[in-house]
C-alpha cells in the first residue's frame, strides 16, 4: 500500500513539472518550442522576441517577466500568472488562455487575435494599441484597464471602455 502511493504521488508530482532541459533552452536560446515549461518560475526573467510556439506553459508564473514580441502561437498558458509583465507586440494567436491573471501587465499592441479567452483578469492592464478578435471576453474582467486604441473585430463581450 505504502509502495503504491508513493509512487503515484511521485507520478503526478512528475505530472506537474516541467522539463529542465527546456528551461535550460529558453534561457539560452531564447527559443523553446514544443516545450514543457507547465509550472516554471519565470519570474522577472527577460525572454524578449522568444519563440514560445507550441509550448505547455500552463501554471507557469511569468509575473514581471519582460516577454516582449515573444511568439505564444498555440501555447497553453492556462492558470498562468502574468501579472506585471511586459508583453508589448507579443502575439497569442490560437494559445489556450483560461483563468490567466494579466492584471497590471504594459501590453502596448499586444495581439490576442485568434486567442481561446477565458476567465482572465486583465484588470489595471495597460493594452492600449491591442488587438482582440474572434474572441469571447464575457467572462474575462477589464477593470480600470487601459483601452485606448484597442481593436475589437468579432469579439464576444467586448469591455465597456
Amino acid at each position: 500500500m505504502k509502495k503504491s502511493t508513493i509512487s503515484l504521488l511521485l507520478l503526478v508530482t512528475l505530472g506537474t513539472a516541467y522539463d529542465p532541459k527546456d528551461l535550460i533552452e529558453l534561457q539560452t536560446e531564447h527559443e523553446c518550442q514544443m516545450c514543457d515549461l507547465s509550472g516554471a518560475d519565470l519570474r522577472n526573467l527577460d525572454l524578449t522576441r522568444a519563440n514560445l510556439s507550441e509550448s505547455n506553459l500552463s501554471g507557469a508564473n511569468l509575473s514581471g517577466a519582460d516577454i516582449r514580441k515573444v511568439n505564444f502561437s498555440n501555447v497553453d498558458l492556462s492558470d498562468a500568472n502574468l501579472s506585471g509583465a511586459v508583453i508589448k507586440g507579443a502575439k497569442f494567436p490560437e494559445a489556450k488562455l483560461y483563468r490567466v491573471d494579466f492584471s497590471h501587465v504594459r501590453g502596448w499592441a499586444a495581439n490576442f487575435i485568434d486567442a481561446k479567452i477565458d476567465h482572465c483578469n486583465f484588470n489595471s492592464a495597460a493594452l492600449g494599441g491591442a488587438k482582440f478578435g474572434n474572441n469571447d471576453l464575457s467572462n474575462s474582467t477589464f477593470k480600470n484597464a487601459i483601452l485606448w486604441k484597442t481593436i475589437f473585430k468579432n469579439v464576444k463581450g467586448i469591455p465597456e471602455k
